[in-house]
């Protein structure tokens, strides 16, 4: 697999009480894949801001809006299929006793996936 890491921000940021909102950022970072091995690197910008006061979660993908929803469900998923079909994920239980986003590009945790330039993140 030819995914790489770039940078992942996690920021509470609610207007007058901080966690009751955040804004979650993850650059990174796909290498061509066949049959597009001839392909050059591209980096992409996934973020989310998700309230849990409104349940409003909204999905930006290279700043464009792909994803708008408001529902107070504990849980939410949301996917997409990038260039070479490239599966990225979201996930998100707020059953959990503490709540994490998780961000899986082709089954792999964006924590687990190299760095750029650890092995050879070339391009753009």
């Amino acid at each position: 697999m030819s995914a790489f890491q770039v940078h992942s921000e996690n920021q509470d940021c609610g207007k007058l009480v901080k966690k009751t909102k955040k804004k979650l950022y993850w650059r990174f970072k796909l290498l061509g894949c066949p049959p597009y091995s001839s392909t050059p690197a591209v980096c992409h910008e996934l973020a989310m801001i998700h309230s849990f006061l409104s349940g409003k979660k909204n999905v930006f993908l290279d700043n464009r809006l792909v994803h708008s929803s408001a529902t107070a469900e504990p849980s939410f998923h949301f996917s997409c299929t990038l260039g070479g079909g490239r599966l990225v994920t979201i996930d998100f239980d707020g059953g959990e006793a503490s709540p994490v986003h998780r961000l899986r590009i082709d089954g792999r945790e964006f924590g687990d996936l190299p760095f750029e330039g650890a092995g050879g993140g070339g391009g753009q």
